[in-house]
């Protein structure tokens, strides 16, 4: 919601392990022996987006909200 006011994270994305979130869905085997928060590794890799990606990921449409 920080990165595009209105939006929230789906819900049943992640499931409690512990103390951390896990991906619910099955995982690829680079995440099966991740130990860390799903939802932090997550985050750090969209903030590594460069413009173009965010461009592409949102089918080249623009809005008023669009990613700077």
């Amino acid at each position: 919601a920080l990165m595009a006011p209105g939006t929230a994270m789906p819900s049943g994305l992640f499931r409690k392990e512990g103390a951390r979130n896990i991906f619910n869905a099955q995982l690829p085997a680079g995440f099966q022996q991740y130990q860390r928060d799903h939802a932090d590794l997550l985050v750090r890799y969209i903030f590594q987006f460069t413009p173009e990606e965010m461009q592409r990921i949102a089918g080249g449409a623009t809005t008023t909200a669009s990613i700077r």
